[in-house]
């Protein structure tokens, strides 16, 4: 009984247990009895006093639920993970988690730790606040920890401040992981990483998502939050939630640079849940990033049977979460119909797809651009696709565009779909990238270019389709400079349906007396404006349309006016006087 008493007080005084807890356990539990050379110096064993046979009461089971990693040093340094002394309890196993945390003696911030062969099988992996850990696996080595949900940035120990795990892959040949369900930030803790580099490829064991940033309950919230995978590894989920919850979750990231991440809806029996990006109610600036070659899949798993889905600030109040793919290689590719959305009706907008430089996006399902909620004006605008030089959207469905797609010069948009401008929306567009067949419907924008301070052309060699009540927006510059349409080879601007706008902005410094600006190069219409609305001009300057024809090279001119008001119209080839503070329709 001494021993045991002797046992519980030094257990207490390393774990913060109670003693009369301890002993409640144990009497309740078979004991196994040890020689006393098996404990040394180190913490987590306890050195007692010497008792007859020098035996040794220790917990049994119930208290090895965990395996503590203390290094070389006894302090959580460094060390090598299959040497039995660098654990608490021996060598983790699938009853016992692999953990890293700090308190009074395993003081250590970091850890390097080698596992150059063999296979371990922890039940998780668990870093707590404040610890930095790296694993560098061998070659061939199997790093197996699918029984529960690891957890880099938990309240373990009693460090404070971000939590990262880096798994570290051969610089040849392969090493294999796999792990349940992970969660990257919980419990309120900000700022922790889960990095994946080199030659490692990483499967999911579980049919559960995987998280990056919780927003869960009053004072829960976890944010800054990044889950990197670099350098040729290979992640594969069964479904991952960048910022998940009911709070506002922001700034946490998955970053995919020279590496693949695959979301494939699991196994034969599940149904996916896809790759959600700020879905927490309000969340914000949460990103993914694919750089440098990187590759990330969404596609349904086999025998999956519900589509899988790619979603990015589809909730309600989420704003400026982003997902931009650059670089040359870099790909974003949507298979089996896996749909995607960017922004929610009631989002507060600035949720953002960019793809440039070389990068690439592939659809095969839905693409849904949202529109948002006015919010009072406390809003971050429209939710966007953006198409910038070098970059490449293909799509083999529908996009449907309630917020504002931008192709600019040098960006391409292509493939066997289509695209739709819904009421309110706009399509911004320069260069000679569109191929696929564009409808822009009643109170939707066609805008030629995508910066209203700067001269662009777009290069038309596509049907795009006016319906009525749809609106064609060119802006006019100093020095004859205007936005301007190009008709090539098959380029076609249906307006046969009549009620169509052509709608012309300038600043009041270029509206001067003799301004003359030519809007289209060719004759790609079918049918003609019914309406178009200029801007007004000071007093004694009217417009002079008498030109707006393919012969007179579409110009439109600014001109003093003439001693009557007389209105001399002959369609579109007209004098048109406009007075001062009168906005003009024809």
């Amino acid at each position: 009984m001494t021993v045991v008493i002797q046992f519980c007080k030094l257990y207490r005084n390393h774990h913060g247990t109670s003693s009369a807890s301890v002993f409640r356990a144990m009497k309740t539990h078979p004991l196994k009895v040890v020689h006393s050379k098996v404990f040394s110096h180190r913490p987590w064993r306890l050195r007692l006093a010497p008792v007859a046979a020098s035996a040794l009461l220790v917990l049994p089971s119930l208290l090895h639920a965990q395996s503590t990693w203390v290094g070389t040093e006894g302090d959580g340094g460094n060390g090598a993970w299959n040497v039995a002394d660098h654990w608490s309890n021996s060598l983790p196993d699938t009853n016992n988690a692999a953990q890293f945390y700090l308190d009074a003696v395993l003081t250590a911030p970091s850890a390097v730790i080698d596992l150059p062969s063999g296979t371990v099988t922890p039940r998780a992996l668990t870093v707590g606040a404040g610890k930095s850990v790296t694993l560098n696996l061998g070659t061939g080595v199997r790093l197996e920890a699918k029984q529960a949900i690891s957890a880099i940035g938990t309240n373990l120990g009693t460090g404070s401040g971000a939590a990262n795990l880096t798994i570290a892959g051969p610089e040849t040949g392969t090493a294999t992981v796999q792990l349940a369900s992970f969660y990257v930030g919980h419990n309120g803790g900000n700022g922790n990483t889960l990095t994946f580099t080199g030659g490692v490829t990483v499967t999911d064991a579980g049919t559960s998502f995987s998280m990056v940033g919780h927003g869960g309950g009053t004072g829960d919230s976890s944010h800054y939050n990044l889950l990197r995978v670099e350098e040729g590894a290979s992640l594969t989920r069964f479904a991952l939630y960048l910022a998940r919850g009911t709070n506002s979750v922001f700034g946490n990231r998955v970053e995919v640079d020279n590496a693949t991440l695959a979301i494939n809806g699991g196994s034969a029996a599940a149904t996916s849940t896809g790759f959600l990006i700020g879905n927490a109610a309000n969340s914000s600036q949460n990103a993914l990033a694919i750089t440098n070659g990187g590759v990330v899949t969404v596609t349904t798993g086999v025998g999956g049977s519900t589509t899988n889905r790619l979603e990015l600030g589809a909730q309600s109040g989420a704003r400026s979460n982003t997902i931009s793919v650059e670089g040359t290689g870099s790909l974003l590719q949507l298979l089996q119909g896996t749909t995607l959305t960017v922004g929610h009706s009631n989002s507060y907008g600035g949720n953002s797809v960019t793809v440039a430089n070389g990068g690439t996006i592939n659809a095969t399902g839905a693409v849904t651009i949202a529109g948002y909620a006015l919010n009072g004006g406390n809003n971050d605008g429209y939710n966007r696709l953006v198409i910038a030089n070098g970059g490449t959207f293909t799509t083999e469905t529908t996009i449907t565009n309630h917020g504002l797609v931008q192709l600019a010069s040098g960006g391409v948009l292509n493939g066997t779909g289509s695209l739709g401008i819904e009421n309110g929306a706009r399509f911004e567009v320069a260069g000679s990238g569109l191929a696929i067949q564009a409808t822009v419907k009643a109170g939707g924008v066609l805008a030629v270019g995508l910066n209203p301070l700067e001269e662009s052309q777009w290069i038309l060699s596509t049907s795009v389709v006016m319906q009525s009540g749809a609106i064609l927006e060119l802006n006019l510059f100093d020095d004859g400079k205007a936005d301007r349409i190009v008709f090539d080879s098959g380029g076609i601007l249906d307006l046969t349906a009549g009620g169509v706008t052509l709608k012309l902005l300038a600043d009041d410094t270029v509206l001067t007396d003799g301004a003359t600006w030519s809007l289209f190069t060719g004759n790609g219409f079918s049918g003609s404006f019914d309406i178009i609305t200029l801007p007004e001009l000071t007093d004694g300057l009217v417009w002079d349309l008498s030109n707006f024809n393919e012969a007179g090279s579409w110009q439109v001119a600014v001109i003093p006016e003439p001693g009557s008001s007389l209105l001399i119209c002959a369609g579109l080839g007209a004098v048109m006087a406009f007075k001062r503070r009168r906005s003009s329709t024809v």
